[in-house]
């Protein structure tokens, strides 16, 4: 591997005159925890805690160049020293930038004073178009086009020729990337030329002859178009959430973990008591020698025959004996204190000069394109039963308002949180048309989790909630009664399998959709998202799980498009997405699996729609209205408008996607449901607040 180190200003300065007069380019940082943070956890990879080290390219050419800064050693120049060409790079609409994972190397950029990169592209987004199912990561498709990467834990980061080849085949395998999914093909040269500091080139022999040939790796103009219209602006979105951050109360998160941490005391004296001796709560052979002296029988086993106590086991065991009920209490309550309460948990990553948290956001972090959070992880936050009030500690602290009105925080900082009610039934609804689940979404006074608790002669909550969900995909009797006993509900795979039995009774085109996708996928190894995008899978399936996979994926892949949607419309900062949707129009060829009559409704509601949508990011404008989060059907925004602004965005969340839709009928109507308030909690109506709760249907009206 052939590079050249770059270490002055004006060594860079001419390999970014190269840059662009070659058109394009790639380009990587490394990073390194910056001063004060050196040896805290996740320090680099922190917004506020990192700075770049490190600065990869490679052109068109095969030149590759390392910029080396005084992050990694004194004696270079400072990352800010580097912003100014850098900046006039990445403001320049005629050059193309190619990442891979650019949502990490613009957060990094940032650090440096490069606040935004114009006419971008990320293979990280192509990979996952392309063929869903396989791993997203540069390391895993390098081999594709032969190349192999070092695993990172080999790299030794503070040894400059070692780095720096590391960061130069990064470069140079994201710019071979972007080659083969534009033209199928990657022609590499016998020798490169790299540019030195004085202007001079020097020549040098390129280690790798083989070229590379693979329409598989081609990105289709159709996911190419819908790359440019959703992802990449959403990709947009999610940086600028990740910049504004999301607002805490430490004040909260401190007295939420003051009473765990009394609680985890509590449950342990409790089980001491119980068990006639103290024992160590996280050793299973010791528990197992407790609960068996205390006559609990424990059915499960590991393969070598061991005691298993793993969450399910204890669920199954909690009626036993009430030590077993306190152990799953303790559990609980050491995950919350863990994850959210504690010293490592959500007030470990605030921002000591903007107070928020600034998670790390996936746009496409699942293989269906639901979002992931990482720094902290704000997805798995408690939804039932949350004794910490938890999300009370997001926003902002309450105000002391003596008998405040119903709109009192109009002109005041306050969040926006909205569902998108029962979304995935809804969903499925839309692609099967079953005619009882689309009879009892379509009328709002009626509830399809009260009516399935009535038909199966189960409880509402939580039984008859996770019979809906679950049993859409056709999961069978085990992994009901998996997740079932897990929720509470103790329930043996027999009962599951009666459930499944007659809730296919129940839904019939349901399941016929189901089959329907996998004889779709048989003949074509691919099915439609109602987008239009392509869902491939990678190895063999059952046709079991072929059904539950397929299903699964293309109803909760076009739930996430929808809400992508929403966002991309809310968000005034962006080109307007309906817009932009109207002038692909005459590309009949992108909507041939469509309906004709449905493709010409399509358009015709889309216009409306890109009027309305500039009419309300008036509104958002105004009142500062910014998109910091999305957590599965929930989306999160800070205003200053109140509840007007909720309403807004609440009737955008009930509309069509994009694009005209494959598969799919819009009979049923979507749903938004929450409210404005100042804290996450506030806003979902858990406490009672002075302001109105939201549900806002398909016909744009509150109800």
């Amino acid at each position: 591997m052939h590079y050249e180190i770059v270490r002055t200003r004006k060594h860079l300065e001419l390999v970014l005159k190269e840059f662009k007069k070659q058109g394009w380019g790639a380009i990587d940082t490394e990073t390194v925890a910056a001063f004060g943070f050196e040896g805290e956890p996740k320090a680099a990879l922190i917004f506020g805690r990192m700075q770049v080290s490190i600065i990869s390219m490679t052109l068109p050419d095969f030149s590759s160049y390392v910029i080396v800064t005084s992050a990694f050693e004194h004696g270079f120049p400072s990352p800010y020293e580097f912003s100014q060409p850098l900046n006039e790079l990445a403001l320049d609409k005629t050059v193309e930038k190619v990442f891979h994972n650019f949502n990490y190397d613009q957060m990094a950029f940032l650090t440096m004073g490069v606040p935004e990169w114009l006419n971008y592209k990320d293979t990280m987004l192509e990979t996952w178009a392309i063929h869903a199912d396989k791993s997203k990561s540069l390391k895993d498709q390098a081999p594709l086009i032969g190349r192999h990467l070092n695993e990172t834990s080999t790299v030794k980061f503070d040894n400059l020729a070692d780095l720096a080849h590391y960061a130069a085949e990064d470069t140079l395998t994201t710019m071979e990337l972007r080659m083969v999914h534009q033209t199928g093909k990657i022609d590499r040269p016998r020798y490169v030329v790299l540019l030195r500091e004085d202007g001079t080139y020097r020549k040098a022999k390129f280690p790798i002859r083989e070229s590379v040939r693979s329409k598989a790796l081609v990105l289709d103009q159709f996911h190419s178009m819908f790359l440019d219209l959703q992802e990449y602006p959403y990709l947009d979105s999610v940086i600028k959430a990740e910049r504004v951050g999301f607002p805490i109360i430490p004040e909260k998160f401190k007295i939420g973990y003051k009473k765990a941490a009394k609680d985890v005391v509590r449950t342990r004296l409790q089980m001491y008591k119980m068990a006639g001796k103290e024992f160590n709560i996280n050793s299973t052979k010791q528990t197992a020698e407790v609960l068996s002296g205390l006559g609990v029988d424990i059915v499960r086993t590991t393969p070598k025959g061991a005691p298993q106590l793993n969450a399910q086991s204890k669920m199954e065991l909690k009626d036993e004996h009430p030590v077993v009920g306190l152990l799953i209490e303790h559990d609980a309550i050491s995950t919350l204190i863990s994850n959210y309460l504690g010293p490592r948990g959500v007030m470990y990553y605030q921002n000591k000069d903007t107070k928020r948290i600034h998670p790390s956001i996936g746009s496409v972090g699942s293989k269906t394109g639901r979002n992931t959070c990482t720094n902290p992880n704000l997805m798995q936050q408690p939804s039932r039963k949350d004794r910490y009030s938890i999300k009370g500690c997001y926003g902002f602290p309450k105000l002391l308002i003596k008998n405040p009105k119903e709109d009192y925080l109009k002109g005041r900082d306050a969040l926006v949180v909205l569902d998108q009610g029962q979304l995935e039934m809804r969903v499925m609804a839309g692609y099967s048309l079953d005619p009882i689940m689309v009879e009892i979404l379509a009328d709002a006074s009626r509830d399809i989790h009260g009516e399935n608790a009535e038909y199966f002669g189960v409880l509402r909550n939580p039984t008859a909630k996770n019979l809906g969900f679950l049993l859409l995909y056709g999961g069978g009797g085990w992994m009901l009664s998996e997740n079932l006993t897990m929720a509470g509900v103790p329930t043996t795979v027999g009962q599951a399998s009666a459930y499944k039995n007659a809730h296919d009774d129940r839904y019939v085109n349901i399941p016929a959709f189901r089959k329907f996708l996998v004889d779709y996928y048989k003949a074509n190894q691919f099915v439609y998202y109602a987008s239009g995008r392509k869902r491939h899978l990678d190895g063999r399936f059952s046709d079991h799980k072929l059904e539950t996979t397929l299903s699964n994926n293309v109803v909760q892949g076009y739930g996430q498009d929808l809400i992508k949607s929403t966002v991309l419309r809310c968000d005034f900062e962006r080109p307007n997405p309906d817009a932009a949707a109207l002038k692909l129009r005459s590309k009949k060829e992108y909507w041939v699996n469509s309906v004709k009559e449905e493709v010409e409704l399509h358009w015709h509601i889309a216009a409306m729609y890109a009027e309305k949508v500039e009419s309300a990011r008036k509104l958002f404008k105004k009142t500062n209205t910014e998109f910091i989060m999305q957590v599965h059907d929930e989306v999160i925004f800070i205003t200053n408008g109140g509840q007007e602004v909720a309403e807004a965005i609440a009737e955008i969340m009930t509309w069509r996607h994009l694009l005209p839709p494959v598969w799919f009928s819009y009979q049923i109507p979507f749903v938004a449901e929450g409210g404005v308030g100042r804290t996450w909690e506030e806003a979902k109506k858990i406490e009672n607040v002075h302001s109105r709760h939201i549900v806002w249907d398909a016909n744009a009206q509150v109800i």
